[in-house]
């Protein structure tokens, strides 16, 4: 059993007299690996903090076209999330060897970033730093739309479904979604 009482947690209040830059000034990585998006609070986290090198992840489930990417994105053929996720491992593993890494989820799918963890975990890169800025609030509050379209599934994560127990007398389904609870209804029927 991995032992995660060794992490460190520091929340940071960036109000409108501290900049995000003064947030990160003292801190250096060799490498930032983020996903990309429109959100300025994933843009913003992205251009400061400083590191070597900065990769952005292209999340397939965008489908952002690729004049809307980055030069410095990761590109790949991989739609499922666990091959898009070695695909970037194959490329980059072998840079993050003794380096100090930065992993910035504030835009990153929970699948992601569980393969991410998974990777570090099995190159045995067990030390690296996680970022999450978390937004003031949705402008739109419930009415926000995480989504494009329709969804077309709702699964478990590829390799961490578990398994499957038919009594079900005692079962328990605990559903974190947010403001996302269109989602909830699609949930109940794999259950």
């Amino acid at each position: 059993m991995k032992d995660y009482s060794i992490l460190f947690k520091e929340s940071v209040e960036v109000d409108s007299g501290v900049s995000v830059e003064r947030v990160f000034e003292f801190e250096e990585w060799d490498f930032l690996i983020s996903t990309f998006n429109h959100s300025e609070r994933v843009k913003t986290t992205f251009n400061s903090i400083k590191a070597k090198e900065k990769i952005w992840l292209t999340a397939p489930e965008y489908r952002y076209p690729l004049e809307d990417l980055p030069f410095d994105s990761f590109i790949s053929e991989e739609i499922q999330e666990d091959s898009y996720v070695n695909a970037f491992f194959e490329k980059y593993i072998h840079k993050f060897k003794n380096k100090k890494v930065c992993l910035d989820i504030s835009g990153m799918m929970r699948q992601t970033i569980l393969y991410i963890m998974y990777y570090m975990m099995k190159v045995k890169h067990s030390k690296f730093d996680i970022i999450y800025s978390e937004p003031n609030s949705y402008v739109k509050k419930e009415e926000t739309e995480f989504s494009d379209g329709n969804v077309a599934e709702v699964r478990p994560i590829r390799g961490y479904e578990g398994s499957i127990n038919s009594k079900a007398d005692n079962d328990l389904l605990i559903i974190g979604a947010g403001y996302d609870f269109n989602l909830i209804e699609g949930v109940s029927y794999i259950v």
